[in-house]
């Protein structure tokens, strides 16, 4: 998983000036035996990103595991995790997900074997294929497509600020 580990690394200080303008914070590690690139907003969770994975809150990932490896594939997702105890907000996790999936169901398309059929927590999945030559292009260009959907979570977020 290093080499791959090594890739997130560089595709996180490439998008890292977008990121930066948009105030999302980038993490790259190993959780549950996967490679993983992690993009959050401070304001998506209740704790700070720099102070590494918060428990709750927003984030948007992607990773290579074993599985991933076994069917050439990168995986990304939202997740949405324990948004009832988010700081500063009434969420019912629920809702937040149904109001989610309807506003990304306009640019859903644009998702590469993407889905939103799963509970609360996960609010889309999908993959890309893992091509070791264009790995690096790929991923950058997910991170970059995850930036444009930034302003919707912000949305959601605010109409639920207490």
């Amino acid at each position: 998983m290093n080499a791959y580990l090594e890739i997130f690394d560089r595709v996180a200080a490439r998008v890292r000036p977008v990121l930066t303008a948009r105030e999302i914070k980038a993490h790259t590690g190993c959780w549950h035996e996967s490679a993983v690139l992690k993009l959050q907003k401070r304001r998506w969770a209740n704790r700070a990103p720099a102070a590494g994975p918060s428990e709750v809150g927003v984030f948007f990932s992607m990773w290579i595991d074993a599985k991933a490896l076994k069917q050439s594939r990168v995986f990304y997702n939202i997740h949405a995790l324990k948004l009832r105890s988010l700081e500063g907000h009434a969420i019912r996790s629920r809702e937040f997900a149904a109001a989610f999936r309807d506003a990304f169901a306009v640019s859903a398309s644009d998702w590469p074997h993407v889905s939103t059929d799963f509970g609360p927590q996960t609010l889309m999945q999908g993959w890309i294929a893992l091509d070791p030559m264009r790995l690096e292009g790929d991923t950058v260009d997910l991170a970059r497509r995850f930036v444009t959907l930034a302003p919707l979570i912000d949305s959601l977020l605010d109409q639920r600020t207490t």
